[in-house]
């Protein structure tokens, strides 16, 4: 039996244990137990990249890391003034970073789905180029971008140029502020993730996003929660 560490995008990180041959969908359902979310409602990430195959085994992936990210699927939650999630909506698949620079989640985003996110700190950063294609030693260059009032942000691309908007929903209409970046950062994965093991695989779990990480290195931006 073992044990892994699970960091929901709302409320306090907890621990589920495993075993070592259980299935990421005997994980999910591991979760359910613990929190009452069913495995359709959750997305897990390993290392900032989802797992999308319910039968990978956890074996593969715990030679890796024992933390992982659970985000619930869009529609689930409502954001809620304070400390809940916000909506962070992208029209390109974008990678969110959240969490202090030695310790910073990493959380893909499907294009045009909504996605509820936990912004602590309120600053994040769209990530302007990516040094480095190994996993664990990439730099991210980023833009830094702070909002202090409530609402959900569009992530968006209009004639070539990334622009980021905060969305106020009062009114009729609602209010769409651009935000304006108030910083540029660098963060390093190798502050992040001292050890790996070389000789694991992630196998059948990392297979989906293996084309989504080309495409980023190429060229599509990305997005980066600071402190």
């Amino acid at each position: 039996m073992a044990s892994v560490v699970i960091i929901p995008s709302e409320g306090e990180e907890f621990t589920v244990a495993v075993e070592e041959s259980f299935t990421v969908l005997e994980l999910k359902e591991a979760i359910n137990e613990e929190i009452g979310l069913g495995p359709s409602k959750q997305e897990l990430f390993l290392l900032g990249y989802p797992l999308t195959e319910d039968g990978a085994l956890l074996k593969d992936l715990l030679h890796i890391c024992s933390t992982f990210s659970l985000v619930l699927s869009g529609g689930e939650e409502r954001h809620r003034p304070g400390k809940g999630p916000r909506e962070v909506f992208s029209d390109e698949e974008l990678f969110l970073i959240k969490g202090q620079r030695t310790n910073f989640e990493a959380i893909l985003l499907d294009a045009n789905k909504e996605h509820w996110i936990q912004l602590k700190s309120g600053k994040f950063g769209v990530v302007k180029h990516v040094e480095g294609e190994e996993i664990g030693k990439r730099i991210f260059h980023f833009s830094q971008y702070e909002v202090k009032q409530e609402g959900s942000i569009a992530l968006r691309t209009e004639d070539g140029r990334d622009k980021v908007y905060l969305i106020i929903e009062e009114g009729p209409n609602g209010e769409e502020i651009e935000l304006k970046p108030i910083d540029t950062k660098t963060y390093d994965e190798r502050a992040r993730v001292t050890k790996l093991d070389k000789a694991g695989k992630l196998g059948n779990a990392i297979a989906s996003w293996v084309r989504a990480l080309g495409h980023l290195l190429s060229g599509t931006g990305a997005v980066a929660e600071v402190f």
